[in-house]
């Protein structure tokens, strides 16, 4: 009869601590999540208020990080503003080592003031409890 109860204790523990582990991967699943759905809601509100032609609060959407290689509002206002920079759009979002990224398209114009599609890159990194873009490249080419 102990042999029965040791078998049961033994599988009460099994389960236990599968449930453990289970719950364990599910909750760490739900902040990936919640990464991936701040960073989206980051990168957009920087994309918006550069489609709006707003330097100023794209640059108040940057991590301390960039912000300390100089004037950031008038770096976008002359690399993007200035440029036309528009009509981007977002098709992927990951993260991985606490770096989100997102990635889709742009129109930008070139050096010469021509209109092209080119390939949007943004970076995006935790800055105190808030996700922050630490660069953005539109590649037109």
């Amino acid at each position: 009869m102990s042999m029965v109860l040791k078998g049961r204790r033994n599988s009460v523990w099994a389960l236990l601590v599968s449930l453990l582990a289970v719950g364990s991967m599910l909750l760490s699943g739900c902040s990936v999540v919640n990464d991936l759905k701040d960073i989206s809601d980051a990168g957009n509100a920087f994309l918006a208020a550069l489609n709006k032609g707003d330097a100023a609060a794209a640059a108040a959407l940057m991590h301390s990080r960039a912000q300390q290689s100089g004037d950031m509002a008038t770096a976008l206002q002359e690399n993007f503003v200035a440029r036309k920079f528009g009509n981007a759009k977002v098709n992927s979002t990951k993260v991985e080592n606490g770096v989100g990224e997102l990635s889709g398209t742009c129109d930008l114009d070139d050096v010469d003031g021509n209109p092209k599609t080119g390939n949007l890159t943004m970076q995006l990194q935790k800055d105190g409890d808030s996700w922050k873009v630490i660069n953005i490249r539109c590649k037109i080419g």
